[in-house]
């Protein structure tokens, strides 16, 4: 049986790259799988995700189109307010969730507060307040995001100024 069900998705080959035609004419197709595959790839415009996120058809493929950066603002605080759980949490880990939306998804549960937290592009604004939770575990989690943050962005500036440092050497 699973070898028959492999030959039924109607899946593009992996070594053709898929176009964006491609991808519309594939978000129309009937199967869930097919759909998640579209909601997934990087090549999925904001109107494809628009699309799909507002399919009723598969709580997947809402997943995914949560999960995708490229899924507009205006999807992603739709997709925050599903019953599916998982829909939220791929909301509140994806790095293009809006400051409110954030905040809001933050503000319902200590999961969900974690999840925002450890989301790498939440902003510090976020974290600021996430560290005067009550939760232990939350605040030290925004903590230790913060102090991350932190030294990614000494980093930088210490390679920045490195290589300020070289230009006006030569």
């Amino acid at each position: 049986e699973p070898a028959q069900a492999a030959a039924e998705v109607e899946l593009a080959p992996e070594s053709t790259p898929l176009t964006v035609a491609d991808l519309h004419e594939m978000a129309a197709n009937k199967r869930a799988e097919v759909r998640v595959q579209v909601a997934y790839s990087p090549k999925a415009t904001p109107d494809i995700l628009a699309f799909l996120g507002g399919e009723r058809r598969s709580k997947q493929v809402r997943r995914a189109v949560a999960a995708n950066p490229n899924t507009p603002p205006s999807v992603l605080r739709s997709l925050a307010n599903e019953n599916d759980a998982e829909t939220r949490q791929a909301v509140a880990f994806n790095g293009a969730t809006s400051i409110e939306v954030l905040a809001d998804l933050a503000g319902r549960s200590r999961d969900m507060a974690l999840l925002v937290a450890l989301n790498p592009d939440v902003p510090s604004q976020i974290l600021d307040a996430l560290v005067e939770d009550r939760d232990p575990l939350i605040k030290f989690v925004a903590e230790a995001m913060l102090l991350e943050k932190a030294s990614i962005d000494q980093g930088v500036r210490a390679v920045s100024t490195t290589v300020n440092d070289d230009e006006e050497i030569h």
